[in-house]
């Protein structure tokens, strides 16, 4: 868990009394997400995948002018939220963005890796998905609903 960090969104899939799945995210654009189990009245948390947004856009972006624009946005990022959702069609999916990176990431927390960083050039400020997850809404700080809808069925697929 990041230390020192606040705790801003909690998303859960499948919770029961025996057991279910909780993704924690916090203001340094950290995803943590946890497996729940219920042993003996106690729930024992079991981290299946932490990675975090920011770290890896500054990975995969060669452009130092926009490197040093985030890092000194990041002296500020105690105003700003991360938000994750678990895919309500994908098993081992989650959703998820920070305020003030403008690309919604699309993770796989059981092979642990990213399987699309859709461009929004927007600032994203809210997240929603349909039932069968054919359309994905973002919100914009700018005031703006985004609409994506998968081509296919898988993430692989385009988005338009």
């Amino acid at each position: 868990m990041p230390k020192n960090q606040l705790c801003k969104s909690l998303n859960c899939k499948s919770i029961s009394n025996e057991k279910g799945y909780a993704t924690f995210s916090f203001i340094d654009g950290t995803i943590v997400t946890f497996y729940l189990e219920k042993i003996k009245n106690q729930f024992n948390f079991i981290l299946l995948d932490k990675f975090n947004m920011i770290e890896i856009y500054m990975k995969n972006n060669e452009d130092n002018g926009i490197k040093e624009m985030y890092q000194n946005l990041s002296n500020y990022q105690n105003d700003y939220r991360t938000i994750s959702l678990f895919s309500t069609h994908f098993d081992g999916v989650v959703l998820g963005f920070h305020e003030y990176l403008q690309f919604l990431f699309i993770r796989n927390f059981v092979k642990r890796n990213i399987i699309k960083m859709i461009p929004l050039n927007y600032f994203p400020s809210s997240l929603s998905l349909s039932n069968e997850e054919r359309f994905i809404a973002v919100g914009t700080k700018e005031g703006l609903f985004l609409f994506f809808t998968r081509g296919e069925e898988n993430y692989n697929s385009c988005f338009n």
